[in-house]
Formats: structure tokens, sequence, C-alpha cells
């Protein structure tokens, strides 16, 4: 939607569509969603899927790192108003490390590690999944694109296993400051679609299946969360947020969908790459 290749009804067609082939399968118990970066996620859009993952980058919308906290969540916040009580998923969201600045955005490793930790920390505190983008660098990656960031996302180097960060603890939430600030320029109502600047490396606004088993090695960069890496491509790193270990996956409240049986999710694991492709 965001790059206007199609409407939020075409999307919403195809997770109908997709929904009637696993119903046709026996699998119907399995959630599909459509991710989309969030001012483009309408309500024929919510209406469909079964919950909403989204994609939000305070980095695109020029923001300083130290409001870029409430930024996001003033996003998730103003879409739980509209989301029918169906669960959020941040799809995507990081910090570059390296390349030009972006308005007020500054990429680099300090400001990186502070976006992340107040993020984490308070997706920890709130309850609130998410995916990490990126678990690696990408130097693969086109350097034609605003601000020249999109080979540093990652919080690996490109070798696939050296942290960017130093240190055995990278941060600990019990030292982090991720409260609220009502003073913050970060109300979303201040930003519009027009200044959410989503490149198509660091967002991939296209419908897909739930993907939070995009994992194959553990790393665990912080106390209190359950995070995984993805296979040695680049792309997303899937955190559970809870304090305690990972949580149930999302399910709608009105589809009974749900992939916290471990059956379905070991199944799911091994075919949803497949799955998003036929749509």
């Amino acid at each position: 939607i965001y790059r206007k290749q199609q409407t939020s009804s075409q999307i919403a067609d195809k997770v109908k569509d997709m929904k009637s082939v696993l119903a046709g399968l026996g699998l119907s118990s399995i959630p599909v969603t459509a991710a989309e970066t969030w001012p483009f996620y309408d309500q024929t859009l919510i209406n469909a899927v079964d919950f909403i993952m989204v994609h939000i980058f305070p980095f695109w919308e020029g923001f300083e790192v130290s409001a870029s906290n409430d930024v996001i969540f003033n996003h998730i916040y103003d879409l739980k108003k509209i989301a029918n009580g169906k669960s959020i998923v941040v799809g995507e969201t990081g910090w570059p490390t390296n390349g030009d600045n972006y308005q007020k955005s500054v990429p680099s490793i300090q400001n990186s590690l502070e976006y992340m930790s107040k993020f984490v920390c308070r997706s920890i505190s709130e309850k609130q999944d998410y995916l990490w983008f990126a678990a690696m660098d990408t130097p693969w990656a086109s350097t034609n694109n605003a601000s020249n960031v999109e080979q540093n996302w990652g919080i690996l180097k490109s070798d696939y296993k050296t942290p960017k960060y130093s240190g055995d603890t990278w941060f600990d939430c019990n030292k982090v400051d991720f409260s609220s600030s009502p003073s913050s320029s970060s109300s979303s109502s201040s930003s519009s679609a027009s200044s959410t600047r989503v490149n198509s490396q660091s967002s991939s606004p296209s419908s897909s299946t739930a993907s939070s088993s995009r994992a194959s090695s553990q790393s665990s960069p912080t106390t209190g969360t359950n995070t995984a890496t993805n296979t040695p491509t680049g792309g997303a790193t899937t955190s559970r947020s809870s304090s305690s270990g990972p949580t149930s996956l999302p399910s709608s409240s009105s589809s009974g969908r749900s992939l916290s049986s471990s059956p379905l999710l070991g199944f799911y694991r091994s075919i949803h790459n497949l799955i998003s492709f036929f749509i």
C-alpha cells in the first residue's frame, strides 16, 4: 500500500483467499496477517487479518533518537484504538548504525543502542511483541537510497557473529529510562503518512502469513527477552516481549486462531515460506 502497488482491499482479498486455502487443508487454526507500514493499516485491512503486523521506523520519520521511543508507542496506541481488540505485532523496527542523517535522525552505534534499549525494555514492560530489524548487516543491500543506511541495520556485523555493541551485557532494563515523555515532540498526531519514509530494504509491506518463526539460531543480547536471529541472509530478529520467557503467539479473539500449540507451531515453521509465496 505504501508503494502504491496494491490497495488495502486487494491485500485484504489475498488474506481471505489464504484463509480459505488453509481451511481447505484443515489448517484453519493458523492465523493469517499482512505486514504494512503504520499510516496505511486501515480498517479494511484490520478487518481481514487475524492480528496486525505493522512496520514502524521513527528514523524514517526524521525524529531525534531521544524522541523515538514515544513516537513508535504512540503509533501503536493509535492503532489499538481501531484494532477491534486484535493483537498488534511490530513487524519491523530498528535504527541504523552508519550512513547519512535523515532530517533529525542520526545513524550511529550509540543511537542504535539507545533506541533498542528503550524500545525493548518498554516492550517487555507493556508486553508488546515485535520483530527487530535486523539481525545482521547486509553489505549487498542497495546504496542508492535516502541517507545511504540500508547496509547498516544489523545488531551483528556482516560476518554474522560479531556484535556491534561492546560488552557481554548491552543494557540492563533496570537501569534504562524508557518512560513516556509528556513534553516530547513525538506525538503521532504530528506525523503524517507523507513524512514516513520506509525503504524497500528496511520494510516489507507485502502480504504474508505470520512469520514470528524467522529463526534458526539463538542469541540473547539483553536480560528479559528471548531473541532469535534468522539464517545468514539478513532480516529481522524475533522477540517475545516477556520478562519470564516466550509468550504465546498472537491470536484473534474473534477467530480463535492461535500458534501457541507446539505441534502446529512446528509444522507452521516448516511451511510458512511456502504459504507466503502463494499470497
